[in-house]
């Protein structure tokens, strides 16, 4: 049941519907919106620690940090190079329609064998000189393996796709990361 209407708001209510062609003779009645059920306790709120200037912090629990800031921890290994991939394929040369199913047998041939870290070389491109009106695209297989890999029937299987150090192709290769679900 919703509340009662006071005569101002029956008066304007009047006002409004006269004014259509629909000639509405009673106001809707709306439901005051229920007040939370639960009530917030004071022991379920975060407590502000005290604190006073040139005092030292207490570090901020790991628990709460964002989970793409701790998403991949070999981060420093990858820029240095230190990182081993378990496998690796070359698909150079490769056209997309060749290059799709030898990708795909790949990856899922390193998945049942339990690799965690695999490497992707798609090769930079060939440089084209091409002066016609539509530009062509190089490198397609560097363009299409990271979207591949994003997509069925990898989803299940690749955690992240990252571009390989300078030492395993660069910009040529990628670092393939698996979920190993076979485990």
């Amino acid at each position: 049941m919703g509340r009662k209407i006071s005569n101002d708001e029956r008066v304007l209510w009047n006002k409004v519907a006269a004014t259509t062609d629909k000639g509405l003779s009673e106001p809707a009645v709306f439901e005051a919106p229920k007040a939370p059920t639960k009530a917030i306790k004071n022991s379920d709120r975060p407590t502000i620690q005290h604190f006073q200037v040139g005092s030292v912090s207490k570090p901020f629990p790991s628990a709460l940090i964002a989970s793409n800031e701790t998403k991949h921890r070999p981060d420093r290994r990858i820029r240095r190079g230190k990182l081993v991939p378990e496998g690796r394929i070359d698909l150079h040369g490769l056209t997309q329609a060749e290059a799709l199913p030898e990708l795909t047998s790949f990856i899922f041939r390193a998945a049942q064998r339990n690799l965690r870290l695999v490497l992707v070389i798609t090769g930079k491109g060939k440089v084209k000189h091409v002066d016609g009106p539509i530009p062509e695209r190089i490198g397609v297989l560097r363009q299409n393996v990271p979207l591949w890999l994003k997509r069925p029937p990898f989803l299940s299987l690749v955690k992240d796709v990252i571009p390989a150090h300078q030492k395993h192709g660069g910009s040529g290769a990628y670092y393939v990361f698996l979920k190993n679900s076979y485990r």
